[in-house]
């Protein structure tokens, strides 16, 4: 068949996956080894045949069409659509059918990194004169296609990241007939014309190559791991090579030789000034950035002209360039102007809530955005005063927005209890522990009459009902989301679990953080501080205790917890036998929460990292489970697992 000379590059959407750093720099320009997405992207259509693009725009089409009419130098024919709304990939499709003519064409997502030969697609369209060859991977992604000699069979497999199925990689060679099955609602996606072409058994081929180089660039993580690989593949003469930028490497020699500390790989832009004795480790920098002699970057995507003073993971950017207007009001009212502020967003966490680090000179401040959809959300403030009252170590309060959900809260410092103990030395590891164990003690001491003394409103109480949401939550997103057990095996290993929650219910009341784990207790200047409160509850310490020494983060050897247990009893003046009894089932509570709460995040792509901590809790479950008298049936339900879960595929939500 005749070459394609057509192609639409889809470019309209937001990259919320990579805000704030798309608000004012759209994922089409986000520099992949020095050259624009974007500019790959048409390099490589290019190279394909292709001669006419049609571009959909909707966020921030400005700086595109700047860059596109006046910098790109591809010898392309460029057509573009502006949707004031966006349309989704469908209605985008739906709205250039002008631009089609009677020949196949490519679509091609904006936000992929990509390196493959147009030969197997058309020779798919040449042997079955499909509706479309789509580009497929079982390498890496959600894994959610099902394909079965070279033909989709389905893009919403109910065994997701299972042998046989693949990732849909966003390229995709097809014919015009596929406009039959497109939507005419003006918001409408392309795998829904997919899905419906199956049902009329068009057929759909699945194009997998190994001789090929791809990558979604959708997350800051994945980004930076994109230009890992292009360099692998530059130093290996792989597939993937041609994306990346002597010129690049060469400027990353000449940092070495000025005295610029650098490990794995540095990107680094146009007009960016890094000073003598900086370190940058798996970096990528946007152009007129600052660096001083005393910035350590590492594993971060530092943004135009963001000046760096200090340490960086992740993302940074000048604080000018958060989209929220809130935001950038309650950083001006506290001092930091938002165009000489440096804003340092963290990991998304599973809580409603995001925290942004920001700089100005030697000031720093820790900026909490919350929503109400978990409702203690809102308790955060009034809980950290009274802590600081009773004499917890926690963050103190700067400014408190409650009308936009935005605290300015004290910086403590990004060294965690979890960061502390890494590496270190047995001795070093039991003295942390045992720091922590006393700060929380004055906490645990006050008990529901102090509460109701400060009119401080709480999260419910662990009663029968929480202890069984928990169960709940073990059993919907592990037991039955990932594991497919059934209903009769699932009941069975409640019942086990409601005696475990029945012995907890006959101990004292204590006021309890309720999620007393290595990464919300930080360190300064070596004492602890917590965070991430706003859950406490009047409840069992035990449940505290477990949740500190039964952490999967960490995963303390038995002789370890067994000690910090006695130091506890001692400390707060309680029977050590009874409280190295209890702790155990609350070990097994606080445990069957956790892989829950894993199981339910792993399901979304912002912190689908949390799946790897399933296999490490579930070890220290069966640990636990040793420990305590009847749910001997629990333990062979659990015994029947198979442990390399953490390593598994799991399937995304569809909002992921």
């Amino acid at each position: 068949m005749r070459t394609p000379r057509k192609a639409i590059v889809l470019c309209a959407g937001f990259g919320t996956r990579m805000s704030p750093l798309s608000h004012t720099t759209p994922k089409p320009l986000m520099p992949l080894w020095g050259k624009p997405l974007i500019q790959h992207i048409l390099e490589m259509l290019h190279g394909l045949g292709v001669r006419d693009v049609l571009m959909n725009l909707h966020h921030a089409p400005a700086p595109l069409l700047r860059y596109l009419t006046t910098e790109c130098n591809v010898p392309l024919r460029m057509t573009f659509s502006l949707e004031p709304t966006i349309l989704g990939t469908g209605g985008a499709l739906r709205k250039a059918e002008w631009f089609l003519d009677s020949e196949p064409f490519w679509i091609v997502n904006s936000d992929i990194a990509m390196d493959v030969s147009p030969r197997p697609f058309l020779t798919a369209f040449k042997r079955s004169r499909p509706l479309a060859a789509l580009w497929v991977t079982a390498s890496s992604g959600p894994r959610t296609l099902e394909v079965t000699r070279d033909r989709v069979r389905t893009f919403n497999s109910s065994r997701a990241g299972s042998p046989g199925t693949y990732t849909f990689c966003g390229l995709h060679l097809a014919s015009p007939r596929l406009m039959k099955y497109v939507g005419r609602k003006r918001f409408s996606s392309i795998i829904d014309a997919y899905t419906r072409a199956l049902a009329h058994e068009e057929r759909i081929a699945g194009v997998c190559r190994k001789d090929s180089f791809w990558a979604d660039t959708g997350t800051a993580e994945n980004y930076l791991d994109t230009h890992r690989r292009v360099l692998e593949s530059h130093r290996k003469k792989r597939p993937g090579r041609r994306l990346m930028s002597g010129r690049m490497l060469r400027r990353q020699s000449k940092l070495r030789r000025g005295g610029v500390l650098t490990d794995g790989f540095a990107a680094v832009g146009e007009n960016v000034k890094i000073a003598p004795g900086a370190r940058l480790s798996n970096v990528v920098i946007w152009d007129n950035a600052d660096l001083g002699p005393r910035a350590d970057v590492a594993g971060a995507v530092v943004a135009k002209a963001t000046r760096i003073r200090g340490t960086v993971t992740r993302m940074a950017l000048r604080a000018d360039g958060i989209p929220d207007a809130d935001v950038r009001a309650t950083l001006d009212s506290a001092g930091f102007e938002p165009s000489a502020t440096t804003a340092e967003p963290l990991a998304p966490r599973g809580s409603a809530r995001s925290f942004t680090r920001i700089a100005r000179g030697v000031t720093r401040a820790m900026l909490m955005q919350y929503s109400l959809e978990r409702p203690e959300n809102g308790l955060y403030v009034r809980h950290a005063r009274f802590l600081h009252r009773i004499g917890v170590p926690v963050p103190g309060i700067i400014l408190n927005r409650p009308e936009t959900g935005i605290v300015l809260l004290e910086d403590v410092g990004g060294q965690s209890l979890l960061d502390s103990v890494a590496d270190a030395r047995e001795a070093t590891i039991v003295r942390y522990y045992r720091l922590v164990i006393d700060a929380i003690l004055p906490m645990h001491r006050t008990g529901p009459r102090k509460v109701a003394r400060a009119a401080l409103p709480l999260s419910e109480p662990f009663s029968s009902r929480l202890y069984a949401w928990e169960h709940d939550l073990f059993a919907s997103r592990f037991l039955r989301g990932m594991l497919s057990w059934p209903p009769a095996r699932i009941s069975t290993a409640c019942s086990a679990l409601e005696r475990i929650s029945k012995r907890l219910l006959r101990e004292p009341e204590a006021l309890i953080h309720r999620d007393l784990q290595s990464t919300n207790i930080l360190l300064r200047r070596g004492r602890p501080v917590f965070v991430d409160f706003q859950g406490m509850r009047i409840g069992a310490a035990a449940y505290d205790l477990a949740s500190l020494l039964c952490d999967p983060y960490v995963s303390l050897p038995v002789r370890h917890q067994e000690s910090l247990v006695s130091y506890y009893a001692e400390a707060a003046g309680i029977s050590v036998p009874a409280l190295h009894e209890v702790f155990w089932y609350a070990a097994v509570q606080r445990l069957v929460q956790a892989i829950g709460a894993y199981a339910r995040l792993a399901g979304h792509r912002e912190t689908h990292r949390f799946r790897r901590h399933i296999e490490p809790a579930l070890t220290m479950l069966a640990r636990a489970l040793k420990h305590v008298e009847g749910p001997g049936t629990l333990v062979q339900l659990l015994s029947e697992i198979q442990h390399p879960v953490s390593n598994a595929q799991y399937p995304m939500s569809k909002s992921g």
